[in-house]
């Protein structure tokens, strides 16, 4: 299955990608985000790998994150990888305005 979400945000591209990139904000844009630790490579550069805690309905989920593509703060993509099933996440932001960012997933 492949879908594409556009969200428009009222702030500038770099405050959009500073806050993405910010580990400490992934709670605030991944619904259910409960941890993340870095197992390795170094962390935001391709290849690092990272496990992943989320929250599902009543149980927690384990994912492996691997950075395919750090282009930011044009583009970053990831692999989700979980025993039943891999993901393949990317992130662009694009500046509509001075003051305006277009993030598609």
């Amino acid at each position: 299955m492949k879908f594409t979400c556009n969200i428009i945000i009222e702030k500038p591209v770099a405050q959009v990608v500073r806050l993405f990139d910010d580990q400490k904000h992934l709670k605030d844009w991944q619904e259910g985000f409960l941890s993340k630790t870095p197992v390795s490579g170094r962390q935001g550069t391709n290849g690092a790998k990272a496990k992943i805690c989320v929250k599902t309905g009543d149980s927690i989920m384990e994912l492996t994150e691997t950075i395919l593509n750090n282009n930011l703060p044009l583009q970053r993509s990831f692999l989700y990888e979980h025993p039943q099933t891999d993901n393949t996440v990317a992130h662009t932001f694009a500046a509509l305005t001075p003051s305006t960012t277009r993030w598609t997933v």
